[in-house]
């Protein structure tokens, strides 16, 4: 398309180039960007840049594409995959080599593997408590310390992660933290 005005201003919009491969494909290409032409000059008569227009579709096709590519990696963060990077990041530089592996390696052992390989974002509280239940009442100490380093992997990731592990936290509220996991839990099942 040749140069048109809009707001004052000489702008040239590109149509795509001409295919030369034979005669058919050289036509096809010219009725393609006669086409564009046409839409184009429909838009400067309602107002509208057309390159503006343009640069605003693709604009939104790729914030599109990035939604669809973040939602897939959320599909695909797991909880021990985020576990690890957290370990990776905060753990690891600030405490021994010893407690690092133990930090980590109480997680894998105690957390069962249906939770450790599902979806962050599809873990709910009922599903942590269903989790912690069984290693609480076997081990409380250990139980203790997997529920704590479980608490510090999901507080910091967002606030819905927050909500996904309140139960123990508001159940424990009320006692001001004197009480054991193991001890709140069983109060709760015994309906006090």
């Amino acid at each position: 398309m040749g140069p048109a005005l809009h707001r004052g201003k000489r702008r040239e919009l590109g149509l795509g180039a001409a295919d030369r491969a034979s005669i058919e494909a050289a036509g096809t290409s010219l009725k393609r960007a006669r086409k564009k032409a046409g839409d184009a000059r429909d838009l400067l008569d309602k107002g509208t840049d057309p390159i503006d227009a343009r640069r605003a579709h693709r604009e939104a096709e790729r914030s599109k594409a990035e939604e669809a590519k973040g939602a897939k990696k959320a599909a695909a963060t797991t909880v021990l995959r985020y576990a690890r990077a957290y370990h990776e990041k905060h753990v690891e530089p600030v405490r021994s080599d010893k407690h690092g592996k133990q930090w980590i390696a109480s997680i894998e052992q105690h957390v069962p593997k249906a939770l450790l390989d599902s979806p962050i974002d599809t873990i709910t509280a009922v599903d942590l408590l269903d989790a912690m239940v069984p290693v609480l009442r076997k081990l409380p100490e250990t139980g203790s310390r997997v529920y704590q380093r479980l608490s510090t992997i999901f507080d910091p990731s967002s606030t819905l992660m927050f909500l996904k592990v309140f139960w123990f936290n508001k159940l424990r509220a009320p006692f001001r933290c004197s009480v054991t996991p193991l001890q709140l839990l069983g109060c709760w099942s015994g309906g006090a």
